[in-house]
């Protein structure tokens, strides 16, 4: 199909009690609600920063793999906190690059007159066609 998938910017987002105390210290608690902790950039080595594309053959599975990695450090040294993965689904044509966009039931309310069916692509000609091709081989 005509729709491709991206998901990036990549985050932790934790929610819960950080103990922070030390031993024969004071005891320190800092309560914290949806920190967003970063992945490292892939391509950030210190000393030297490149393009991702340039160290990782699956940038979405590498940055998620980091923030997994983030999770389980978190927990394991913090159980009372909840850490959840995120990222940013994008969705855009494959033939024009646009936002890929589909005929609803709350298009078909705003535009009554339209004929077109629910889960369409209106992006663009190109998309249309193809979705409309692989609906009649399915039929």
């Amino acid at each position: 199909m005509a729709k491709l998938i991206t998901r990036d910017e990549w985050r932790v987002v934790v929610t819960g009690t950080l103990d922070l105390s030390v031993p024969d210290g004071p005891r320190l608690q800092v309560r914290i609600k949806d920190a967003v902790i970063p992945p490292q950039r892939l391509g950030d080595f210190g000393w030297v920063s490149m393009s991702d594309s340039r160290v990782s053959s699956d940038i979405e599975g590498d940055y998620q793999r980091r923030c997994e990695e983030i999770v389980r450090a978190l927990r394991s040294q913090h159980p009372g906190v909840k850490a959840e993965v995120m990222s940013t689904t994008t969705e855009t044509c494959s033939h024009c690059g646009l936002v890929w966009e589909e005929w609803t039931t709350e298009s078909a309310a705003r535009w009554p007159a339209e004929d077109y069916v629910f889960g369409e692509p209106l992006c663009c000609d190109k998309a249309q066609d193809e979705w409309r091709a692989a609906r009649a081989g399915v039929a």
